[in-house]
């Protein structure tokens, strides 16, 4: 399972596709709007895939202690 849980703000992504290019294991597009595709996907590919979103539209939250770590 893990460690981060990650969120997309459907209405900030504007569909760069940075996120699905930087961890296509881990994120998709739909309808044009990033979806996280495998919320278990490694760690570092939900990091990496958040970091590249170039608006901050995805949330990376710590499941354990709760404290967002990205943006």
């Amino acid at each position: 399972m893990s460690r981060y849980d990650v969120r997309v703000e459907r209405r900030a992504c504007i569909g760069s596709t940075n996120c699905v290019e930087e961890a296509p294991e881990a994120f998709e597009m739909d309808d044009a709007v990033a979806v996280v595709r495998a919320p278990l996907a490694p760690d570092e590919a939900l990091l990496r895939g958040a970091q590249a979103c170039p608006v901050g539209a995805i949330a990376v939250i710590d499941r354990e202690t709760g404290r967002r770590i990205w943006p």
